[in-house]
C-alpha cells in the first residue's frame, strides 16, 4: 500500500481505531462514497457489507482472503475488517 496515494477509510464496528487509523462503525457512516470497496471479512458477512456498499453507491468491490495482497487503483477506498 506504500504506492497508494488516495484516502483509505477503515470500517470496523468493534474498534474506534486500528493502529493510527480511525475506524468507522459502518459503511453508511463513511464521510465519502468510496470508488472501491476492499472487503476482508468472513464469507458469512460479505453479502451484508456488499449490499450496504451498493446502497450508498459504491461502484466496485474486491474481496480478499487470508494472505492476498491489497493493491488499489482508485482515489479512495475502505476496508471492512472483523478483527
Amino acid at each position: 500500500m506504500s504506492e497508494y496515494s488516495g484516502e483509505i477509510y477503515l470500517v470496523n464496528a468493534k474498534y474506534d481505531r486500528l493502529g493510527e487509523r480511525r475506524c468507522y462503525p459502518s459503511v453508511a457512516s463513511l464521510p465519502v462514497v468510496p470508488d472501491c470497496v476492499a472487503v476482508t471479512v468472513p464469507r458469512e458477512a460479505v453479502e451484508e457489507i456488499v449490499l450496504e456498499a451498493a446502497r450508498i453507491g459504491a461502484p466496485a468491490a474486491s474481496f480478499y482472503m487470508h494472505q492476498a495482497t491489497l493493491k488499489l487503483n482508485c482515489r479512495n477506498a475502505f476496508c471492512c475488517n472483523s478483527v
